[in-house]
């Protein structure tokens, strides 16, 4: 259940405000910032409120931007899950895309009844349905495992 502050923790309710208006500002001006930053999973959520959700073939997508700090905490999370799930040591492999890579769309593919075409668009990769060994036919199956957050037609417009 939610909490509410007591008069004696304005000081605590001032300070998450400010950090709040830091980080709803930050999403206005630099979404990608929020994938590619140091704020953890959180960040994805801030992250969703904007652009137009797509999904797309590996051959689909180019990367564009990849920032190392987060490949490695994409290894980074991939141990923890490895140890917790299948108490086993994971391996780091390269992935074609990983969470937080700046991707542009190099086919003729319809995105949704907006966007019948979004080659040329950029966004971003919010999630990869890879091969981990133990799922593989759960995700060898799947003709889009690349998961996208494009960047708004309408801001790039000036709209």
């Amino acid at each position: 259940s939610p909490t509410f502050p007591l008069p004696g923790d304005i000081g605590t309710m001032l300070s998450r405000s400010r950090l709040l208006c830091g980080f709803l500002l930050l999403a206005a001006t630099r979404p990608w910032a929020l994938v590619t930053g140091r704020l953890g999973q959180r960040r994805m959520a801030a992250v969703q409120m904007r652009g137009v959700k797509g999904y797309f073939a590996i051959r689909d997508l180019l990367v564009v931007q990849r920032n190392e700090e987060d490949v490695a905490a994409f290894h980074e999370s991939e141990k923890k899950r490895w140890r917790k799930v299948y108490d086993e040591e994971y391996v780091e492999t390269p992935q074609d895309f990983y969470p937080g890579d700046r991707v542009e769309v190099i086919s003729d593919v319809s995105v949704n009844k907006d966007i019948k075409n979004a080659e040329g668009m950029r966004g971003v990769v919010t999630h990869f349905d890879f091969d981990d060994g133990y799922e593989s036919c759960q995700t060898c199956q799947s003709s889009y495992p690349v998961t996208v957050l494009l960047d708004d037609p309408k801001e790039l417009a000036g709209v």
